[in-house]
C-alpha cells in the first residue's frame, strides 16, 4: 500500500471510530429515561427529602456525581514499567494480539471480548436510525473498519479491521477511591487518571461489560419482564441517567450516599462488592479514542506494593527514578501510595 493510501485508510478509520458515538447518540435521541430513573431512585433509595427536594437532588447531585467522576485505568506497576519499553499510548486487547494462539482459553477470551464489543459498539450496524444516505454511509464505514469475526486461533478475520479503533477500558470513579475506580478488582493497585475531554469520547456501562447481560437478565422483573441487553443499557456522557436506571440497587444506593454527602469522596479504597456474580463493583467506561500519555493522562498513582525489590536488575530506587523520568517527560502528575 502506498503512503498516501495508508494515510487515507487511517483517516477513514478514525472517522469510523468517531461515528460510533455519533450513531449511538442519534439512536438514543428520542429516549427520555430521566423520569423513569427518578422514580426508580425514589423507590430504591427512599430519600428523606420532600419530593421536590429529592427531584432537585436527583437532577443536580445524582447525575452530577457521575459527571464529576474521574476516569481511571488500573494497572500493575511492575508489569507495566518492568520492561522499560512503555508505549506512547494505552493499548487495547486487539493492539496486543500479536501471534496466533492455540490455547483454547485465550481464544475463548478473545472471542468473548469481540462479541461484547460488537454489541455495545454496534459495529455491525444493529441500531438502525433512519434511512438517510449519511446514516447508511456512516454505518457502512463503521462496519468496514471496526467490525470483525475471530478465527479459531484468536485473530480477526476481516482484512479491513483496524485494531486501534476498538476501545480502551477503565472505570468512572465517582467515589474518587484511594485505589482508583477498579481498585481491588484484580486489575492492579496502581492507576492513571485521564483528562476530562476523554469523557465526551466514551460510552459507559453500569458494571463490567462482560457481566451486564447476565445481571440485567437476573433483574428483568424490575423492568416489567422486558429483556434489557448490554446494547440497550450503554450510556454516553450526555445520557448518564441510563446508569441510574439500569445499575444494580446496591450501586444506586452507593451513588446516593455520595450525592447526598453521607459518604465523602476519597474515603474508601474501593467500592464494596456488588451483586453481579463476582467481586466487581464499578462503572465501566470505554474510550473510543486514542489515549496518549503525553496528551490525555492527568496523573499516575503508583502502588509501591506492586514493585519488585529489583527493577531490570537494578535496586528499587532505580525503578522510582525511571518512573519519575517517564512522568516528567510526559508532563504527568505523579504520586506514590503504599
Amino acid at each position: 500500500m502506498r503512503a498516501d493510501e495508508f494515510e487515507t485508510e487511517a483517516a477513514l478509520a478514525r472517522l469510523a471510530r468517531n461515528n460510533v458515538l455519533g450513531l449511538r447518540n442519534i439512536a438514543d435521541r428520542h429516549l427520555d429515561l430521566k423520569e423513569r430513573a427518578f422514580r426508580r431512585f425514589m423507590r430504591i433509595c427512599r430519600p428523606h427529602e420532600s419530593n421536590q427536594q429529592a427531584r432537585r437532588l436527583f437532577e443536580t447531585r445524582m447525575l452530577g456525581v457521575l459527571k464529576e467522576g474521574r476516569l481511571t485505568i488500573n494497572f500493575n506497576a511492575d508489569t507495566w514499567f518492568g520492561n522499560g519499553r512503555e508505549p506512547s499510548r494505552v493499548l487495547n486487547l486487539f493492539d496486543r494480539l500479536g501471534k496466533p494462539t492455540h490455547d483454547p482459553k485465550i481464544v475463548k477470551d478473545r472471542w468473548y471480548r469481540n462479541d461484547v464489543e460488537m454489541e455495545f459498539g454496534d459495529y455491525g450496524g444493529r441500531a438502525r436510525s433512519g434511512r438517510s444516505h449519511p446514516l447508511r454511509d456512516a454505518r457502512r464505514l463503521v462496519a468496514h473498519f471496526c467490525a470483525t469475526g475471530m478465527n479459531r486461533v484468536g485473530l480477526p478475520t476481516s482484512p479491513h479491521f483496524q485494531p486501534w479503533v476498538r476501545p480502551r477500558y477503565g472505570a468512572l470513579d465517582f467515589a474518587y477511591c484511594q485505589g482508583g475506580g477498579a481498585g481491588g478488582n484484580g486489575y492492579g493497585k496502581s492507576y492513571a487518571v485521564l483528562k476530562e475531554h476523554i469523557k465526551h469520547a466514551s460510552t459507559f456501562a453500569h458494571t463490567d461489560s462482560f457481566k451486564v447481560n447476565k445481571d440485567l437478565a437476573a433483574r428483568s422483573e424490575e423492568y416489567g419482564g422486558h429483556h434489557i441487553t448490554l446494547h440497550d443499557a450503554i450510556a454516553t456522557y450526555f445520557n448518564l441517567e441510563k446508569i441510574l436506571l439500569y445499575c444494580t440497587p446496591g450501586m444506586l444506593r452507593q451513588i446516593y450516599l455520595y450525592a447526598s454527602g453521607q459518604r465523602a469522596r476519597g474515603s474508601t479504597y474501593c467500592l464494596p462488592p456488588d451483586t453481579t456474580g463476582v467481586k466487581v463493583n464499578y462503572i465501566e467506561f470505554h474510550a473510543h479514542a486514542d489515549i496518549r500519555f503525553d496528551r490525555d493522562i492527568a496523573a499516575i498513582v503508583i502502588s509501591r506494593s506492586e514493585m519488585r525489590s529489583t527493577f531490570l536488575g537494578l535496586p528499587w530506587n532505580a525503578a522510582e527514578r525511571h518512573i519519575r523520568d517517564f512522568a516528567q517527560e510526559k508532563s504527568i502528575r505523579l504520586s506514590f501510595i503504599a
